[in-house]
């Protein structure tokens, strides 16, 4: 699942991934809440205490927009981020989408973007 970029910088750019219960979450902003982990963003996705089979985003974010400030963390319960290998994205940043993967529970679809698409964290 993992694409690469052409132009983006490994030291200035990182892979994440975020994953979403719904594919109709991929038409709102995408959220802080990424991974650098692609099984645990998978993990969310298929979690079906949710609403069932979603969607895993896998994107380059600048490393200069990770979210740090500690009231933002709280109040977005970012408590733990070792625990889910949580990467907070600051509201608003760009993210250059690369794929998308839509989860089945008969075959899961990706497609990918190259370049890649710009969406809003």
């Amino acid at each position: 699942m993992i694409t690469i970029v052409p132009n983006l910088s490994p030291d200035q750019f990182r892979t994440l991934y975020r994953g979403l219960s719904s594919t109709t979450d991929i038409k709102k902003p995408l959220g802080m809440h990424w991974t650098d982990d692609p099984e645990r963003a998978m993990g969310f996705a298929r979690n079906p205490i949710r609403r069932g089979p979603g969607v895993v985003i896998e994107g380059q974010v600048a490393r200069k927009n990770r979210e740090t400030r500690p009231d933002v963390l709280k109040k977005n319960q970012v408590y733990d981020e070792y625990w889910e290998n949580e990467i907070p994205v600051k509201k608003g940043s760009t993210v250059h989408v690369t794929a998308v993967t839509k989860l089945s529970d008969k075959r899961d679809r990706t497609r990918t973007y190259n370049p890649p698409r710009k969406w809003k964290a």
